[in-house]
């Protein structure tokens, strides 16, 4: 009888298992679309600005500069460069201090033990390419012979050359990017560009036309610049105006180039502040990704001269002794929260941005920031609807199979703390993929609302499924 009994509870069983997987498909495929897998061979470029140095300089207690003083030991040299990969560095800068042809080896040959790339100086090499007294052919050979340690090392990633080259400067160095190409085919040739706050005089009337003139005579594969905008006052901390505003001239004026930003962690001057929090990083980060920018720079990684003759700098990543402060964990915790998604992200093409007003704006109910980006200004099908507690900037993108993917950032003050209440409407929607702090979750979207809180620097980029 137990036998028989077990027999017929298998047989339930069985059957139970056989209803309900119908069932179970049936309501996957009530859905109108399935959850995309995304792929990328290429990553997003986390640069710095100032690497670890060949050098550990002394200063006195008054932090005035003394000397280079001496080599960093090996196994501290190590340790430094072992923190850039840890922190989700793809390319390792050179230092301020004791740069030369063998300090540039021991950085490439540190960087290759590590796993990143490594952009070296070398006021020599770049003499040699402007030279007007031998022939392209002759440059050429020369370069390969002379520099062959650079060129072979797999750790290679290119050249520095300048930093914001006025209007009028730009066109001189075309002939040495069109031999830089030859020598060395698919590494950077690096210039930095000026911010759209500089003078009129040094770039142009309209801030296009000064990224226009880089593009008509440098033939590189991106544009690159820095703007510095986490600012404070006597009335307390605020961010420049024309953050978004740069942002978007540069993918306006060369859409067909990968966008690069330096942007900042460290104080400088009498306006520029220190970072606080994680928050300050994403704020800039999260801001450039929502439009549309796969480069991104931190100004300074280690500190420069305490004065440089111009502006007083404070601390980076880390101080001038060597030893790591908050900033570096800041920088790090962004750029893995953004790695953790570049994959999705970099399947996406730019389209412009929505700027909407939250509930709560302090100011009157405008945003100096959001009306002199304009020009960069779209609409979405997709959206129905958008409201928010903060400011808030929306990157609007498609995929190649034409899904929306829109990066939602909380565009308030970082360090003022503000969360962010977001309510998306979506025509046409059942669920959406949401990423947040480099986390991915699909949820159900009932009536096409999707509702959402940010905290303040957070940045979240939705897939809207039907």
């Amino acid at each position: 009888m137990k036998r028989i009994l077990a027999i017929l509870l298998l047989l339930f069983t069985f059957a139970q298992c056989i209803a309900c997987k119908p069932s179970s498909e049936s309501k996957e495929k009530e859905y109108g679309e399935e959850i995309p897998v995304y792929s990328s061979n290429e990553n997003i470029m986390f640069g710095m600005w100032i690497g670890v140095p060949g050098t550990l300089p002394i200063f006195d207690e008054d932090n005035n500069y003394i000397s280079d003083g001496q080599p960093i030991p090996d196994d501290k040299f190590r340790e430094y460069y072992q923190d850039i990969k840890d922190a989700g560095f793809t390319v390792a800068d050179v230092g301020y201090y004791g740069v030369n042809y063998q300090s540039n080896l021991r950085a490439l040959a540190m960087a290759e033990e590590v796993g990143v790339k490594q952009l070296v100086y070398d006021a020599n090499l770049l003499n040699l390419l402007k030279r007007t007294d031998l022939t392209d052919d002759q440059i050429i050979r020369q370069v390969k012979v002379n520099y062959a340690e650079y060129l072979s090392s797999p750790a290679f990633a290119g050249i520095r050359v300048k930093d914001e080259p006025t209007f009028n400067e730009i066109p001189q160095y075309e002939h040495m990017c069109d031999l830089w190409n030859q020598i060395a085919p698919g590494t950077i040739f690096y210039i930095n560009l000026f911010p759209a706050i500089a003078s009129k005089a040094v770039t142009a009337e309209d801030y296009k036309d000064y990224v226009k003139q880089y593009t008509k005579y440098i033939d590189t594969n991106y544009v690159s610049y820095d703007h510095y905008v986490l600012k404070y006052n006597k009335h307390g901390n605020y961010v420049s105006r024309d953050f978004i505003f740069n942002l978007t001239q540069v993918k306006i004026a060369a859409p067909e180039r990968k966008a690069w930003t330096i942007v900042q962690s460290i104080k400088y001057g009498g306006g520029n502040r220190e970072l606080t929090s994680a928050a300050d990083c994403g704020f800039q980060a999260y801001t450039a990704l929502a439009c549309g920018y796969t480069g991104i720079s931190w100004f300074c990684f280690w500190p420069p001269l305490p004065f440089d003759g111009a502006t007083n700098f404070g601390d980076g990543a880390y101080d001038r002794k060597g030893n790591k402060t908050p900033t570096y964990d800041y920088i790090k915790e962004t750029q893995l929260e953004i790695k953790a998604f570049e994959e999705v992200y970099l399947n996406f093409d730019w389209k412009g941005i929505i700027c909407n007003v939250g509930t709560e704006n302090d100011n009157g109910g405008e945003n100096d920031d959001f009306a002199v980006s304009q020009e960069a200004w779209v609409t979405s099908d997709r959206i129905k609807s958008v409201t928010t507690q903060q400011d808030t900037l929306i990157g609007v993108f498609k995929d190649k199979e034409n899904r929306d993917g829109f990066m939602v950032v909380n565009y308030t003050e970082p360090s003022a703390g503000l969360n962010n209440k977001v309510k998306l409407t979506f025509n046409d929607c059942q669920r959406a993929i949401v990423i947040t702090d480099g986390v991915q979750s699909v949820v159900d979207v009932k009536n096409g609302v999707l509702e959402f809180t940010q905290k303040a620097g957070d940045g979240t980029f939705v897939i809207p499924l039907r």
